[in-house]
């Protein structure tokens, strides 16, 4: 395995995210928060590392920035035709 070769791994001993998940499946129902923090953390920890691959995505890739400069170019227009409509009634 990859992560064995370049030492990436911890002891059965070690805590993470994974062992107090599998302790909290083994104590089922009588400590349900024993599996409910750590699942929180881990999903929290997934959607920051998906918008900062999509924050980079945007900052490196110029089509994705002259994508978002004509959405906020647009999005501008639609505003100032809505303020226009209700200033005139």
């Amino acid at each position: 395995m990859i992560w064995s070769t370049i030492d990436v791994q911890t002891a059965p001993t070690d805590l993470s995210w994974g062992t107090m998940m599998a302790y909290g499946v083994w104590y089922g129902r009588s400590a349900w928060w024993a599996l409910l923090s750590p699942a929180v953390c881990l999903i929290l920890m997934g959607f920051a590392l998906i918008s900062l691959g999509y924050k980079a995505s945007e900052a490196m890739n110029p089509h994705v920035q002259r994508e978002i400069e004509m959405k906020e170019k647009i999005g501008k227009r639609l505003i100032s035709k809505q303020k226009k409509l209700l200033h005139c009634c």
